[in-house]
Order: C-alpha cells, then structure tokens, then sequence
C-alpha cells in the first residue's frame, strides 16, 4: 500500500506509457481497491452459521474432541 502511494504520486515516472490525466483514475481505483480488501476483513460474514446444541440430538453438542495425553508440549 505505500509503494502504491509513492506510485499514485509519481505516476508519470512510474508509468511513463499512460496518460498523465489517467493519474487521478488510477489512483480512485487503487482506493476502491483496498476499501473492498480491508471490509471484507471487518465485515463478519452473514451466511456461516455457528452449531449449536440441539437436545433432542445428542451427536449436536459443542464439545471438541482433542487427541493426546493433555500435556503441552515441552511439559514434563
């Protein structure tokens, strides 16, 4: 991202087979660019659903099971 700030304002040096007036369109679509990155990054997403515990099913419980001996590593 800030090698992209450094290439929006020195656009005619970095990019010497574009427009100049081209600058200003580059540099909005560079911004759009990176709204869209860091909101899909905050934005939680709507369609995952979390599983829950169901009593009449008893295979729907929220317990993990984890293989081992319950140890950490480097516990001794």
């Amino acid at each position: 991202m800030v090698l992209d700030a450094v290439a929006v304002t020195a656009f005619e040096t970095v990019f010497p087979n574009m427009s100049p007036s081209a600058g200003s369109m580059f540099g909005g679509l560079l911004l759009l660019a990176y709204a869209s990155v860091l909101l899909t990054g905050v934005v939680p997403l709507t369609y995952v659903q979390e599983r829950t515990a169901d009593p009449a099913d008893p295979s729907s419980g929220t317990e993990v099971e984890v293989e081992g001996d319950g140890d950490a590593p480097g516990e001794g």
